[in-house]
């Protein structure tokens, strides 16, 4: 995949300033708008995002890379600026119907209804 310069310049910085060593999997926003993008990432910047979801297929299908433990990503703002770095420390496969309960369960728990229901309103047709 071809990068701008910001991100290969941020990923640089990253790197001086970091032990992390090799390259970055991907640079990408959580969200398909600028405005949701904006919100999750301040989500994972609160540190109350801690995990995320994909479709396996959908992955395969746009040629996305498939999450591996140790990856590193670059997380873009709604402006698709590089604001952040995450690392992938688990990747299990599980139903989607799974992942609603234990979600469910999980956020009630950490009194995150909220990002519970943003995840559900942009995964519901899957």
């Amino acid at each position: 995949m071809k990068y701008s310069r910001v991100i290969l310049d941020y990923w640089k910085r990253v790197k001086s300033e970091t032990d992390i060593s090799g390259d970055f999997a991907d640079a990408w926003g959580f969200g398909d708008n600028p405005e949701l993008m904006d919100e999750l990432l301040g989500y994972v910047l609160q540190g109350v995002k801690r995990s995320s979801t994909s479709l396996l297929k959908e992955s395969e299908l746009q040629g996305y890379p498939v999450d591996k433990v140790g990856d590193y990503n670059i997380i873009l703002n709604g402006r698709d600026e590089p604001v952040a770095v995450i690392k992938t420390v688990s990747v299990r496969r599980v139903k989607y119907s799974f992942v609603r309960s234990i979600w469910l369960h999980r956020c009630i728990q950490a009194h995150s209804f909220h990002i519970l229901c943003t995840w559900r309103s942009q995964y519901t047709w899957a």
